[in-house]
């Protein structure tokens, strides 16, 4: 796994859970903002500031633009059965900002105004987001045959 991947794959792969809110100021524009658009189109332009970053253990921004697809992978690991690699593409409606540090990942709407990501009540403030869910499924049908479906969400 490339330096790259390590620091997408711990930005992403976090899940919401309950905590109390807190809404941190934090002006973006006076750090570096990493785009997601050339980190995925021209990496070797990217990765010496990544590398640096990480070994001087200096926090990130990655910015990622209303529209902008970015390859995810998902693990599930259970006691009975365990899921190894997906290739999927989330889609981000809106523009986004990832902060990434040794201790905390936190995430913003505008750059400025930031919540951890395992904040929920924090992201209901800054998103307008209420009650999350999830749906485990499993399916048999004629065209697809046997399969799992994971849906997660807010309302």
């Amino acid at each position: 796994m490339t330096h790259i991947d390590r620091v997408l794959a711990m930005a992403l792969s976090v899940i919401l859970v309950s905590g109390c809110a807190s809404i941190q100021s934090i002006d973006s524009s006076k750090m570096d903002v990493i785009p997601v658009t050339g980190l995925l189109s021209e990496p070797e332009r990217y990765t010496p500031i990544l590398v640096s970053s990480v070994q001087e253990k200096k926090d990130l921004i990655f910015f990622i633009e209303e529209g902008q697809s970015v390859p995810m992978k998902a693990l599930i690991v259970l006691p009975m059965a365990e899921h190894r690699s997906s290739d999927n593409q989330i889609l981000f409606r809106q523009d986004t900002y990832l902060l990434v540090s040794q201790s905390k990942i936190m995430v913003s709407p505008d750059g400025q105004r930031w919540a951890d990501l395992n904040d929920a009540k924090a992201h209901k403030t800054l998103y307008g987001l209420s009650k999350g869910f999830l749906s485990i499924g499993f399916h048999v049908t004629k065209a697809d045959g046997p399969h799992f479906t994971v849906h997660m969400g807010s309302k």
